[in-house]
């Protein structure tokens, strides 16, 4: 993943500052910025230029929370449906909500998250 859409990707100084950038809702975590965002901190953290990785919301929020239903993330939902019942909605939780955030727990560099 390169050009990311719905976070902004700074390095300065061996910090690599990730940036939710949804202000206009309130920066909630549709599906592609938890996407963009792993891909992100997967990326700093194998970067061995960064020793720590910033976190940070723009506008006035840092981060509402998941994305319920904003125009874009049903259009990514219907776009990309995950699978029918219980069990389509349980492999989509573990893997944005559980996968991921393991993975960045997990990531090798100290993580600052900054409101």
């Amino acid at each position: 993943m390169s050009g990311y859409e719905t976070i902004l990707y700074d390095i300065d100084d061996r910090i690599a500052r990730i940036t939710l950038n949804r202000p206009r809702y309130r920066n909630v975590q549709s599906t592609l910025l938890l996407r963009e965002l792993d891909d992100a901190i997967v990326k700093a953290g194998d970067d061995s230029g960064i020793r720590v990785i910033v976190l940070t919301g723009a506008g006035d929020h840092f981060s509402a929370g998941h994305d319920l239903g904003t125009p874009d993330e049903l259009a990514w939902r219907e776009k990309y449906p995950f699978g029918e019942g219980i069990r389509g909605n349980y492999d989509r939780t573990w893997r944005l909500y559980v996968d991921m955030h393991l993975r960045w727990r997990n990531v090798q560099k100290p993580v600052i998250a900054q409101a």
